[in-house]
């Protein structure tokens, strides 16, 4: 703007318990306001920029709380009427939510998610107890696509089944996944939710399975049916998904010196499995482009932490399969990967 003036407005107490997501999303992402919060944390005001002298700052502060009150209005119905139903409800509402027309139902996805995190259980990488709440988290992790807040404000999904799956008093690592499964997003080691999961490593690891169940489910899918990410081409958002499933397990899981570590080549072998005769293309070759897809994926996130290019492909590459071997060592054992391109570093 010309000139630049920064106006307040209030946010009404009848509207500060709300859920502080459900705040923020209104102020910053629907207004593009600044939320300001109390010594408590709790929203009590919003800032804005605007072009003008400040002198109609009253009443353009007015017509911003106006709709801010409109907003938040319709924010406090949707909690309101989506809490009169669990969450774990609405999971036979996915079978209405299409994941992709070639792909299924978010239910279909659902399910596939909870068999996958089986499998990560059957090898090892869980043990019953971190399974079984992966397994439930992975169940849940998309029902709040049916409610009304995410209806609204699609910014909030997985946040608010998470907000909901606390108020009905879910253990702090189911409602955790379920908050968090849509992350990482940055491939930084310390974006989020890396602050939010520190020292937390029960929860981190259950987090980990689901998220990575999401990803490599995504991934197998879209590969499954040709829809391979070409040049700067990728609607689907699948090289996100390919850094997330790389960062997943080099920064959330955090496996015991004498633990199995994911194999992300095998696992991702068991989501391809996990649709059967659903997609198109030869099992092989979906595993063969997967494999590539995600050491490259993998270079990209070392790089991107500040490792020489030479350094990472002297590594990753030195790890590609020959022609008798089937297996990507960098693949089957990415934390040990990372650790050899540090120490070559």
């Amino acid at each position: 703007v010309e000139y630049p003036t920064v106006v307040t407005g209030n946010v009404p107490d009848e509207f500060r318990s709300l859920p502080l997501e459900v705040l923020e999303t209104v102020l910053r992402h629907h207004q593009k306001y600044i939320p300001l919060r109390d010594g408590d944390g709790r929203v009590e005001r919003f800032a804005a920029v605007v072009n003008g002298d400040g002198a109609s700052a009253p009443e353009i502060v007015r017509g911003m709380e106006r709709v801010v009150v409109a907003r938040l209005r319709d924010g406090a119905f949707f909690l309101s009427e989506d809490r009169k139903r669990d969450l774990a409800t609405r999971v036979d509402d996915l079978a209405g939510v299409t994941f992709h027309r070639g792909l299924g139902t978010y239910g279909d996805k659902a399910e596939r998610m909870v068999r996958l995190v089986g499998v990560m259980g059957e090898r090892g990488l869980l043990d019953s107890r971190a399974r079984a709440s992966a397994e439930e988290a992975a169940r849940l992790a998309k029902a709040d696509l049916t409610t009304l807040m995410v209806g609204e404000f699609p910014e909030l999904q997985g946040v608010m089944g998470g907000v909901y799956l606390e108020a009905e008093g879910a253990a702090p690592e189911v409602s955790t996944a379920v908050r968090w499964h849509y992350h990482p997003v940055a491939v930084e080691e310390g974006a989020a939710p890396a602050a939010e999961l520190a020292r937390r490593d029960a929860e981190s690891r259950v987090f980990a399975a689901v998220a990575l169940a999401d990803k490599l489910d995504t991934l197998a899918g879209y590969f499954g049916i040709g829809q391979v990410p070409t040049g700067s081409r990728d609607p689907f958002g699948l090289r996100r998904a390919g850094q997330a499933a790389v960062r997943l397990v080099l920064d959330f899981w955090r496996p015991g010196v004498s633990e199995p570590r994911p194999d992300l080549q095998d696992l991702a072998a068991a989501a391809v499995d996990g649709y059967g005769d659903g997609l198109k293309l030869p099992r092989e070759e979906i595993l063969s482009a997967l494999a590539q897809f995600l050491l490259e994926r993998f270079q990209y996130v070392l790089e991107a932490r500040g490792l020489p290019a030479e350094e990472v492909r002297a590594v990753l590459q030195a790890d590609e399969p020959g022609e008798d071997a089937a297996t990507v060592r960098a693949l089957a054992d990415p934390r040990g990967a990372a650790d050899r391109a540090a120490a070559l570093n």
